[in-house]
């Protein structure tokens, strides 16, 4: 058993420890530096994490699962002496049960050598399916457009909707800059064929910063991304984006936790530079754990799409509603569900075409996905995704339903 399986297995003993420690059940509700600290081991921010760990059992001494912790990440950087006082400190206060007396066991033989931690991960995706609406073709072919003479029916048979199978393959990178803890950075390329409707056929490449830190009881995220779209070799669509987010403390676990989100995008379309525009996002956000296996998250907030150039309809603004969960079935399946409405309305008349409207639209977008986390057989991952798209508009141009099955596989790969 590696040093990276022993560090989760002595993560997931700690809960034993406090069951079973009459000392440790002092402190059944761990204090939420806890909770930041297992956040800091996670980005792999050692040195954060035992000063997180030191803070806490100033005022928590009887804290089991942290003093094993502490003697762990000792081990992992190398520092046996010190890692063998804590665990005697643990043998000595809190009796811990076998399975964690073998954890302390294994350490004190191996010496406690530094794990060695993967420099970056490459994570391969390739997948299919079928959908029944690829070029998001009108609900409605006949439409009323406003001419001089009167109000006169068309009918656009060249947009109807157009089934087709796909096939999508990806593969991204991503790595933690050494200098900067919490930060990484990350690159991705897929490809999108739709055999029945090759124009239609995509190329995106994407490559940004993330990052994550904690700030006493506080927690703050960044993300900044450039993207690039290709449709049918022909490139149609440039982003920048950025987005912030900060989260309140919260007072024990299995608490939700709210945060205040700002997400601001720059989109230009080499093509079509009528529609470049720039989007400013503004929320409040959710996030709730009420067990080990379930994670729900919300998001609702204002929108404003601010037209570049002389856009039909020109500004609009209007608000969104994220909501989404995940649930742990088993150690094999996971659950995961989401759904994204926007409702916009244009500042300006759409055309004369249309009279004196101006356009609003309200689109839904949901998701159900069944993930195969493990499976003894083959390596890899198995996902299964349904993803329905839904636009209602009063503009006859913009209406469409579509739906779409996929079935994917991805492997990742660690680089050390």
């Amino acid at each position: 058993m590696n040093s990276n399986k022993l560090h989760k297995l002595g993560l997931a003993l700690c809960a034993l420890v406090l069951a079973t420690n009459t000392r440790a059940q002092a402190v059944a509700n761990p204090p939420d530096p806890y909770q930041e600290a297992l956040q800091l081991m996670e980005q792999g921010n050692t040195p954060g994490a035992i000063d997180q760990i030191q803070d806490l059992l100033k005022t928590s001494p009887n804290h089991a699962g942290a003093w094993l912790d502490l003697a762990l990440l000792y081990c992992e950087q190398g520092d046996a002496a010190r890692a063998r006082r804590i665990f005697d400190h643990v043998e000595q206060q809190f009796q811990p049960p076998p399975a964690i007396q073998e954890l302390i066991t294994h350490y004190r033989k191996s010496g406690c050598a530094p794990a060695v931690a993967p420099k970056g991960r490459f994570t391969f995706t390739v997948g299919g399916g079928h959908t029944d609406n690829a070029n998001r073709g009108l609900a409605n072919t006949a439409i009323d457009i406003v001419l001089p003479l009167g109000v006169t029916t068309v009918n656009l048979e060249g947009f109807t909707p157009k089934a087709s199978v796909l096939a999508a393959v990806s593969a991204n990178y991503v790595q933690e800059i050494q200098a900067l803890p919490g930060v990484s950075w990350f690159a991705g390329l897929t490809e999108k064929q739709y055999p029945s409707v090759q124009e239609l056929n995509q190329r995106s490449l994407m490559a940004g910063i993330s990052q994550q830190r904690v700030f006493g009881r506080w927690l703050q995220e960044f993300d900044a991304v450039a993207t690039h779209l290709s449709l049918d070799e022909r490139s149609h669509q440039k982003g920048l984006l950025a987005r912030g987010a900060v989260w309140l403390p919260v007072a024990r676990p299995g608490q939700p936790r709210f945060g205040a989100e700002l997400s601001l995008s720059r989109w230009r379309y080499p093509h079509q530079p009528a529609y470049d525009n720039k989007i400013i996002e503004t929320g409040i956000s959710m996030r709730w754990a009420p067990t080990d296996r379930l994670g729900l998250r919300a998001t609702a907030g204002r929108v404003a799409d601010l037209a570049s150039n002389a856009r039909p309809g020109m500004d609009r603004r209007g608000h969104y509603l994220n909501l989404g969960g995940q649930w742990l079935m088993s150690e094999t399946y996971r659950l995961d569900a989401g759904l994204r409405l926007r409702r916009l309305q244009d500042e300006a008349q759409y055309s004369v075409l249309f009279g004196e409207r101006r356009h609003r639209s309200m689109q839904r977008q949901m998701h159900v996905g069944i993930q195969m986390e493990k499976n003894p057989m083959t390596a890899g991952v198995w996902r299964l995704e349904w993803e329905g798209l839904q636009s209602r508009d009063n503009i006859p141009l913009f209406p469409y339903n579509s739906r779409t099955l996929s079935l994917s596989w991805q492997y990742q790969v660690d680089v050390f």
